[in-house]
């Protein structure tokens, strides 16, 4: 009988103190309520109404190239040289991309050589891509220089 007993009490008071209790529900929804009733009422809400509706301006456009405000003609033949060399070098690594033979891509997943050879002709492509946009602002280029008032020297072609 005492073996019985010792094993039913516990659960019995436990029992008790679960159906006494206040489950976690109305527990968060007790604290809610003091929070809610404690909390500083808000002073302005803000709407559409309180926002001006004027049209704003449009920013100012920024000079075609950054930086070329006040170029000299030394300058500006510099600036139009590197952009040469560069257009250049593009269509160098645009030559080396189209002489390439194309790469199996079984190989490229399996043979590490041929990956390192797949990922430099992927940048050799994007080079090749960029040459008529650099052939552009190459054009862009001398027509400012020319607009700024330079030599015909600085920005015709030669």
């Amino acid at each position: 009988m005492y073996r019985i007993f010792e094993a039913v009490l516990p659960l019995v008071l436990l029992a008790a103190a679960a159906s006494y209790g206040q489950s976690l529900a109305d527990a968060a929804r007790d604290n809610r309520q003091k929070k809610d009733k404690s909390a500083p009422a808000a002073k302005k809400v803000v709407t559409t109404d309180d926002i001006s509706t004027e049209a704003k301006p449009d920013p100012p456009k920024p000079y075609k190239t950054i930086g070329t405000y006040g170029f000299t003609p030394e300058m500006w033949k510099r600036a139009i040289e590197g952009k040469k060399k560069w257009i250049a070098f593009l269509e160098a690594e645009k030559v080396k991309f189209e002489a390439q033979p194309k790469l199996d891509m079984k190989q490229v997943a399996l043979d590490p050589q041929v990956r390192k050879q797949w990922e430099e002709q992927g940048i050799q492509r994007q080079f090749a891509s960029e040459v008529p946009e650099e052939k552009k602002k190459l054009l862009e280029m001398r027509e400012e220089a020319r607009k700024a008032g330079m030599p015909s020297e600085v920005w015709a072609e030669q």
